[in-house]
């Protein structure tokens, strides 16, 4: 969570908001609830005025940090036309934490390089296997 003081990241110990303005380069800021009306941050496609505002944004609502990652994409059998294929899609998983453990999460599935409407999007189903059980 985007918030004021000290945190670890990789065993070691940081002030947060410090660490967030000097890597903004490589963070993304999104909203901890999926609130239609709150923007995802790319600190990529911000300079260091606009990041400066979106952190201020961040500590005045539920917002957490993440490292930017590049979209994982997989094939998938979709069923359209009367016919089976498989399609590339981009898939966008949403880990659901509770008491600072993952308990959930759901996948959101768009056509790769996509920025319009499919009929293809959508959510799909997520399976967590626990390997300690295997």
């Amino acid at each position: 969570m985007v918030a004021a003081g000290k945190t670890v990241i990789r065993d070691q110990a940081i002030d947060l908001l410090e660490w967030i303005k000097a890597n903004r380069e490589r963070l993304v800021m999104r909203p901890n609830d999926n609130e239609e009306d709150m923007v995802i941050f790319n600190g990529a496609d911000l300079d260091e005025k606009g990041w400066d505002r979106a952190i201020r944004t961040a500590l005045r609502n539920p917002y957490v940090v993440q490292e930017a990652a590049p979209a994982s994409t997989a094939v998938f059998p979709v069923y359209r036309y009367g016919q089976l294929e498989m399609q590339r899609m981009q898939v966008d998983i949403t880990p659901h934490a509770l008491l600072g453990k993952i308990q959930s999460c759901s996948a959101w599935l768009s056509v790769e390089g996509s920025a319009g409407f499919s009929t293809l999007t959508g959510v799909a189903p997520v399976v967590i296997v626990d390997a300690k059980g295997a």
